[in-house]
């Protein structure tokens, strides 16, 4: 037998492709097979391939998915019935929703939406609202309409510093291996989980650039389109580790006082220009219902 051709790179491209593409279905009927078939592996053996290289089944992955995202629709829809929220995560019953919600959480959906909320100073990236009465520093925000956007995605998963530099630094390598000269103007980053659900080490982080109609997607990227939508805008100007607070006000003082309610889509973060710097310059692009 001759040499194989793929590698261990390989495997995790695939595993991650199937991953992605499992995510952004979560409120759909998601087989074994489909999540399979979009890895390009045999159904026989993804499911050992899968669980060897991410440490979860398929099925765990899933779950783990949408049951961080209705948490974070009884967060942030308070209207929106339980049932509801059980349908739109992928959820046969409302009762198979309660049951597995708790055994997550360790308390009901109606409890979790209940429960007192605070914002911690010390929070990642993209941390969960909370009152206005924690606010330490005000923010310039306004609204604003996003564009359709096709898009270059690379994506890291861990803490949310490490999964950023991990994300930009994919991103990066493809780009200018790809012969492209600069850097992409504008770029895209994307915090898809709230730390305070989601565990540290499972956080997915995606970088970002802009594709023009017909371009050519970079080697070793993903595509990713975000639709139009109206949005909430915060301004953002300072240190990198200052990113929780101005998530934290965008979340509980901007929200809460713009009158509206945010869609089920993560917020954007707009870069107009990359810095290697601890100082940035960023726009967070909040979609709104």
């Amino acid at each position: 037998m001759t040499e194989g051709s793929f590698t261990r790179q390989d495997y995790l491209e695939r595993v991650e492709r199937a991953k992605r593409w499992a995510g952004l279905r979560l409120g759909s009927r998601l087989s074994l097979e489909d999540m399979a078939a979009e890895a390009a592996f045999s159904k026989y053996h993804f499911h050992r391939i899968f669980s060897a290289i991410t440490g979860e089944s398929p099925a765990a992955f899933v779950q783990r998915l949408r049951l961080d995202r209705a948490a974070n629709l009884l967060e942030t829809r308070n209207a929106m019935p339980v049932a509801e929220v059980a349908m739109e995560c992928g959820f046969a019953t409302p009762s198979a929703f309660a049951r597995d919600f708790k055994a997550r959480f360790g308390m009901t959906p109606r409890a979790f939406r209940a429960r007192p909320r605070t914002i911690e100073p010390g929070a990642a990236r993209g941390a969960p609202a909370g009152p206005a009465t924690a606010r330490r520093r005000d923010f310039p925000w306004r609204f604003g309409r996003a564009e359709a956007l096709r898009l270059a995605e690379a994506r890291g998963e861990g803490r949310y510093d490490r999964a950023a530099a991990l994300a930009w630094g994919r991103l990066m390598g493809s780009w200018f291996r790809s012969g492209r000269k600069e850097p992409p103007c504008p770029a895209y980053g994307i915090a898809w989980d709230n730390p305070g659900i989601t565990r540290e080490d499972s956080l997915r982080y995606s970088a970002c650039a802009p594709l023009g109609p017909g371009e050519a997607l970079p080697r070793g990227l993903y595509e990713l389109v975000v639709p139009g939508n109206a949005c909430l805008v915060l301004d953002f100007e300072g240190s990198r580790s200052d990113y929780a607070e101005a998530y934290a006000y965008l979340y509980g003082v901007a929200l809460p006082e713009s009158g509206f309610l945010p869609a089920d889509s993560p917020c954007l973060e707009l870069y107009r220009s990359l810095s290697k710097g601890d100082r940035v310059s960023v726009e967070l692009w909040l979609p709104l219902a």
